[in-house]
This record gives C-alpha cells, structure tokens and sequence, in this order.
C-alpha cells in the first residue's frame, strides 16, 4: 500500500505544480498586464505615482485602481487613497 501511495505522488504534485504555473504564466496580471476594457481611477494613479519614491518600487499589479460605479472606492469609504 505504501508502495503504491509513493508512486502515484511524484505525478499528483507535478500535475498540480503545472497547474498553479499555468495560471501565473496565463493571467494577464502576471504578465503586468491590466484590462484595458475597464476603466482606471485616474486620480488614485497619479498619487501612487507621486508617492512612489522610485520607479523600481512601482509594480504594474498596484499602480491602478479599477473604477466602479457600483463598488466605491477607499476613498468614497475613508476619504483618502490607500497605499
């Protein structure tokens, strides 16, 4: 029985292994890559630019914040920027 739980191991941790990779390699946020289709708070973007010391610490995964009309942002809800 052991025998058998330590062959079928190696491939189930691989194949998972596989697959959390794809989905980094896949997901456009991965790749620096945003939704051009939804549209970015503007004024949130230029302030993490502005507070942003230097370019190196700046990530295109949080140098945006999606706009919504139906999910307000932080700073609707607490009144300034978060970050």
């Amino acid at each position: 029985m052991l025998q058998t739980i330590r062959r079928l191991r190696p491939p189930a941790a691989a194949s998972a292994a596989l697959a959390v990779l794809a989905l980094g390699v896949l997901s456009p946020a991965a790749a620096g890559q945003s939704d051009d289709r939804q549209a970015a708070d503007a004024d949130f973007a230029a302030r993490v630019r502005e507070w942003t010391t230097r370019p190196e610490f700046l990530s295109p995964l949080v140098d945006h914040l999606p706009a919504s009309d139906v999910v307000p942002s932080p700073r609707d809800v607490i009144g300034h920027h978060v970050g």
